[in-house]
């Protein structure tokens, strides 16, 4: 906060000779003078002052034509920018840019997307009003929403965040996709179990429910039928919904001592581009063909003002990298304790919908390999979806 206050009211940075340190210091102790940022360098000393101290500084030391001031600060900055006009403009410019461009959208992000592609939706997205260089007060997220919806009959669902400059589109599909007609696809789907389990609740949104809470059901066996009744007949649907069961699974790990252990070898930068305002603006590319055995890398790196103000541009980097494997022998308690490793990274990602009742652990050596075993109960969904036509 000083640095702050003294680069604002302006500051002298002072040099002088390293023999005559002793009694600058000397001398502004004894008159109470502040001063800051001390460090010598080829026989010279240097330190900061402010103007005023400076001044005072001056009259009381009887040799100031050794020391050589030089102004820092905002004063100093904007004396040289008045001399300059271009450099001032410029200045005043770019104050004016980063305002009004706080003021837009610089980017526009679609989450949750998995059949439609993401330029087909931020098409709609900008024929409906949302677009890159847009008002943010003139952002009607309902109407946008509702209009997207009318124009893509496969979204279901779609919700417009703003955070910063960055516009946030997170969508969700229909289970039911409509066919290439334009017409609700002949038929309807079933919900089956995937597994054998002990039927926990059901939350079901369509269909009929042919099962109950405690029941013991098998894997194929029907959860949800998608023929529902009514006076009018029988009706199909696609039925939706979650079925939580109580499952008992079995997950194995077999881990070599002998572990073959991926690196990197070579990295070459191979392209940089920039997006700004959402233009693709290649800068650098490389040519010709990489050898066999190179991967290609692409990072997004956006770029931010002061740590936290995120500007519209991103920086892309295209990097080739090649890989080398090397072969470690493991100790006993070593392969024990990455197998163990291993299977917790794997119950995280099998078990991420569920939840984890209860497990159990096995393991033995055979030969070379470690052969570890988890036996678990969980409870999770296990309804998956099963079409059928009509035939």
């Amino acid at each position: 906060m000083r640095w702050f206050f003294h680069w604002i009211m302006g500051y002298m940075r002072v040099d002088c000779p390293r023999t005559a340190a002793e009694d600058i210091l000397n001398i502004m102790w004894e008159n109470n003078i502040i001063s800051w940022d001390y460090f010598e360098a080829d026989e010279r000393f240097f330190f900061s002052v402010s103007q005023w101290e400076y001044r005072r500084l001056c009259a009381v030391f009887p040799h100031p034509e050794q020391m050589q001031p030089t102004q820092r600060g905002l004063w100093n900055l904007l004396s040289h920018l008045w001399r300059r006009p271009g450099l001032l403009v410029g200045a005043v410019a770019a104050c004016l840019v980063m305002v009004m461009g706080s003021l837009v959208v610089w980017e526009v992000r679609v989450e949750g997307e998995e059949r439609i592609p993401v330029e087909k939706i931020k098409t709609a997205l900008s024929e409906s009003g949302l677009s890159v260089g847009m008002p943010l007060s003139s952002l009607d997220r309902a109407g946008i929403s509702a209009e997207v919806l009318q124009r893509e009959p496969e979204l279901a669902y779609i919700g417009i965040n703003i955070k910063g400059n960055v516009v946030y589109v997170e969508v969700r599909e229909r289970q039911s996709a409509p066919g290439e007609d334009g017409q609700e696809k002949e038929g309807g789907a079933n919900l089956v179990a995937s597994c054998d389990a002990i039927i926990d609740s059901l939350a079901v949104r369509t269909g009929d429910t042919v099962v109950h809470t405690g029941q013991v059901v098998r894997a194929g066996q029907l959860l949800v039928s998608g023929v529902t009744n009514s006076h009018a007949g029988n009706k199909f649907v696609y039925a939706e919904g979650e079925v939580f069961g109580r499952v008992q699974q079995t997950f194995t790990v077999t881990l070599p001592r002998d572990l073959v252990l991926t690196r990197v070898e070579e990295r070459q930068l191979s392209g940089i581009s920039l997006i700004f305002w959402g233009k693709n603006i290649n800068i650098y590319g490389g040519t010709g063909n990489l050898p066999a055995g190179y991967d290609t890398i692409y990072t997004k790196d956006p770029i931010y003002l002061f740590g936290y103000i995120r500007l519209p541009i991103t920086v892309i980097r295209t990097e080739s990298v090649r890989y080398a494997e090397d072969t470690i022998h493991l100790t006993e308690s070593e392969t024990v304790s990455y197998a163990m490793r291993l299977m917790e990274e794997r119950l995280m990602r099998e078990l991420a919908d569920g939840e984890l009742l209860r497990r159990r652990y096995s393991g033995a050596f055979v030969g070379e390999e470690y052969i570890l075993t988890c036996e678990v109960e969980c409870i999770r969904n296990i309804a998956v979806t099963s079409e059928f036509g009509i035939g």
